[in-house]
């Protein structure tokens, strides 16, 4: 939809940027992609937590999920992002001890779960 404003014609997704500061037509909120839906799309990119692929499961396409591995650089843009740094001769001392240093710096860790790997129509990569 396209209305004239004094300034030009305003598109719909700039309607909803008003409505949702932050949003924009590449960013788009999570209450308008499930307003939509999902059908028409044959690519879904979504950085959530995993239960929202659940709604997949009884669709009549299987979905086939993408997880991308992340090296060291990336766990360092997270400790970069909280403002921490990431202390290697701790993290040299054991295990506990590393996993103390990725754990104070990782965002986002319950975006993956073993459960993904039972969901039905479901196959991860």
């Amino acid at each position: 939809a396209t209305r004239t404003t004094a300034t030009g014609p305003t598109c719909g997704w700039q309607l909803a940027s008003r409505a949702h500061p932050h949003w924009h037509r590449e960013r788009v909120p999570p209450e308008v992609m499930d307003e939509i839906g999902f059908e028409d799309c044959d690519f879904i990119s979504m950085e959530s937590n995993w239960p929202f692929w659940r709604r997949f499961e009884d669709w009549p396409l299987p979905l086939e999920l993408h997880v991308p591995c992340r090296d060291l650089d990336h766990l360092m843009s997270q400790c970069n992002h909280h403002r921490r740094t990431f202390n290697c001769v701790n993290a040299s001392r054991g295990p506990e001890s590393l996993a103390w240093e990725v754990n104070r710096c990782s965002l986002f860790l319950n975006r993956f779960a073993w459960d993904l790997l039972s969901l039905n129509n479901t196959r991860v990569k």
